[in-house]
Order: C-alpha cells, then sequence, then structure tokens
C-alpha cells in the first residue's frame, strides 16, 4: 500500500507534468501558426491545457469515433465557454470555434455545415436560452420557503390528527419509509412543487375538475414521489448490500483499476439529456485525469415505474435494443452533469441484473415476451397506483392553496 506521503508525490508530479505540457503547448503556439482557438494559450496555462485536451480529444474522437474522447472534448469545451478570457471581444472567432466543433460532437458531420454558417449567432443564441433555462428551473427562494412550510405543517397535521382519508394514510404510509427528518429526500420534493406554475387564482374548487387540470403535475410527482421511497425501502436496502458485494468480487477479478459505484438517480443520454435509467450500480475505471470520466460495465440497472400498467417487454426491449447498438457502448451521464460513463458488454459475459420498481406486479403476459435469460427482478412498492395518486393530489393541493 502505497504511504501518504508517496501519493502526495505521485500527485505533484503528475500535476508538474500537466504544468509542462501546457506550458510546451503554449510556446509552440506563440512561435508558431495561431487558431483562433489556438490563441487561448496565449492567456494562461490553464487555458492552454484545457486547448490542448480539447484538441487531441476532438481529433481523437473525429479519428476513430471513441465515445471517452466526445465527452472529454465536451467538457473541455463546456469549460472554456464559461471562461471569461473567451467572452473577449477579439476573440468572437474562438467561441464560433467552440461552438462548431460542439455541435459537430454532438450531431457528427451532418450539421457541421450549416452550423458554421450560423455559429455568430448561435454563440448569442446559447447565452439567451442557457441563461432563460437556467431562470426557469431555478426555484423562486421565497416560493421555496413557503413550499416547505405547507408541506411541514401538513405533515404534522397528519401525524397528529386521526386519519380523515385515503390521501391522510397514503401520507403516513410514505412516511414509514421516508423520514420526515430526510432533508434530502424532502428537499427534492419541496423543489419539484415550486417549480409547478399554474396560478392560484385559477384553482377549481371542485375536487374532480382540479383531478383532471392537473393530472400532468400529479403523474411527474408520484413518479419522483415512487424514486424517493425506493431508495429508501427495506428491499431495496436488503437487495443493495448484496448487489454491492457482487458486484466489488466482479471488480476485483477484472483488476485494480475497477472500482464499484452507485447511482441513486436518473443516468441520461449525453446528447439530449433523455433519462435511460432511473438508478444503477456500475463497474467503472476512471478514463480522463480529471477522474469524471469512465468506462463502466452495468452490474444492475434500474427502473421505477409509478403506472399502474407498465410494459415490461417494452421497456426491457428499448433497453437491450439501445445497449446493443453500436457494439454496446452507450455514453451516459448523472443527472447533475458531474461524471460521464461510456458503458459497455462486461468483457466477463455478465448481463445486469434488472430491476423494475412499481406499485404492483404485471400481468404474466406482460412478461412472457421476455428475451431468453433477462435477469430481471420485482420490487412492488408499499404504496399503489391508486395511494401514489391520492399523495401526489393532496401535496399538490396543499402547495396550491397555501
Amino acid at each position: 500500500m502505497l504511504k501518504a506521503k508517496s501519493l502526495v508525490n505521485l500527485r505533484n508530479a503528475g500535476a508538474a507534468r500537466r504544468l509542462a505540457a501546457a506550458a510546451i503547448y503554449r510556446g509552440t503556439v506563440i512561435l508558431g501558426y495561431r487558431s483562433a482557438l489556438q490563441r487561448l494559450a496565449d492567456v494562461s496555462e490553464d487555458l492552454a491545457l484545457t486547448v490542448f485536451h480539447v484538441e487531441q480529444s476532438y481529433l481523437h474522437f473525429i479519428r476513430f469515433g471513441s465515445e471517452t474522447a466526445r465527452v472529454a472534448a465536451l467538457d473541455g469545451i463546456l469549460a472554456l465557454l464559461k471562461s471569461s478570457a473567451v467572452r473577449a471581444d477579439d476573440m468572437r472567432m474562438a467561441l464560433q470555434d467552440l461552438v462548431t466543433r460542439r455541435n459537430v460532437l454532438l450531431e457528427d458531420w451532418g450539421g457541421a455545415a450549416r452550423h458554421l454558417q450560423e455559429a455568430s449567432r448561435s454563440v448569442a443564441a446559447s447565452r439567451v436560452i442557457a441563461q432563460a433555462r437556467r431562470a426557469a428551473v431555478r426555484a423562486d427562494p421565497e416560493r421555496l420557503l413557503r413550499v416547505a412550510r405547507g408541506v411541514e405543517r401538513l405533515v404534522n397535521d397528519v401525524i397528529r390528527k386521526p386519519v380523515l382519508s385515503k390521501a391522510d394514510e397514503a401520507l403516513l404510509m410514505f412516511l414509514h419509509t421516508v423520514s420526515p427528518t430526510d432533508a434530502a429526500a424532502w428537499t427534492s420534493i419541496y423543489r419539484k412543487l415550486a417549480a409547478f406554475r399554474k396560478a392560484r387564482d385559477k384553482f377549481p374548487v371542485d375536487e374532480a375538475e382540479f383531478r383532471r387540470l392537473f393530472r400532468g403535475e400529479a403523474s411527474a410527482l408520484k413518479g419522483m414521489l415512487l424514486e424517493q421511497w425506493f431508495w429508501k425501502s427495506a428491499p431495496w436496502r436488503l437487495r443493495e448490500k448484496k448487489l454491492m458485494r457482487e458486484a466489488r468480487a466482479r471488480a476485483r477479478a477484472l483488476g485494480p483499476e475497477w472500482q464499484v459505484t452507485i447511482l441513486r438517480e436518473p443516468l441520461r443520454e449525453t446528447r439530449k439529456g433523455l433519462e435511460i435509467y432511473d438508478g444503477a450500480i456500475l463497474i467503472v475505471r476512471p478514463t480522463s485525469p480529471d477522474g469524471k470520466t469512465f468506462e463502466a460495465f452495468a452490474h444492475a440497472i434500474v427502473q421505477i415505474k409509478a403506472e399502474k400498467d407498465i410494459s415490461v417487454v417494452g421497456q426491457i426491449t428499448r433497453d437491450r435494443r439501445r445497449e446493443l447498438k453500436g457494439l454496446g457502448a452507450q455514453t451516459l451521464r448523472s443527472s447533475d452533469r458531474a461524471q460521464a460513463f461510456v458503458v459497455r458488454p462486461g468483457t466477463d459475459l455478465h448481463d445486469p441484473i434488472r430491476f423494475i420498481a412499481a406499485p404492483q406486479l404485471p400481468e404474466a403476459a406482460r412478461v412472457a415476451g421476455l428475451p431468453q435469460g433477462t435477469d430481471l427482478v420485482y420490487d412492488m412498492s408499499l404504496l399503489d397506483a391508486e395511494q401514489l395518486d391520492e399523495l401526489a393530489y393532496l401535496l399538490l393541493s396543499n402547495t396550491i392553496r397555501n
């Protein structure tokens, strides 16, 4: 085992090599021909290092189609776009270059010419759109506080008073698994509730009309409620310990560079941000110097479905078809975009265990068409579909009325 001092020395040596590479690259750029993007190397060694990695990763992707290189180049471009130096007037061509490369990485060469022609407008528009999106999803602090206080009052009332409705009963059952003191879980729920923007003055008095108007919000909310329940549920906690032991044993067999990570959040497709899995246990090894990009094998995959009639065959078929496309490689990101994973079929030929969490078991006919050998496990939620509906409408009604 390496001692702490040895680890520090290794890290210092790695940092020194990176700075040396940046200095050499910067000197080469300053003395030789400089493209608009390469001129960023004049600004600092840190920017020079980022530009160097972007160019190397971009070329590697173009030449070999490497998904790891695609992710590394996209991350580097995003870092450069955030830099204040790139926003200077004399760096407009560099901005155009970055936007064009990003579009090529996202859409391949098909749209490159069109993007090049529209680069100037794209730079300005992308900033406006990004700012608008951030503003749209950012919850108003005062509204978030009102939502939190309202839900806390509701929870306290239901705990103290007799159960008067199916909705009260559903909330108590939910609290049995997701404790009222679970700050992380409830903060996610508060944010979801605060993001719903229908006007209070249009709140209908009639219950049936209320449910009709807020059906979409209730469906979105019940999905989140089931997700929060699943990761805290006793059945999953018991399974998780066993799965993690098995995954660590696989990682040790694959080699010392492999480790195990669990994601209790949706994994999203890199290009458009579409949600692919609701969670996963992955066996990973880093493929980038910053340790944010990984090659990965899936040990277990989780899909959480709040609907009553789920199509298990359809879900698993879509998952397997996507996994097999392009020889099995998928490039996925964590929901917070902090990590990227190039997920491939395991070299040990292990097919991932697939978990479906749902309010009830599907009918036999719905699972009869699953591919042979599919390792599928069901977890039924404590709350059924009707109770999830009752809970979602209760929280929505409480939030909107307050």
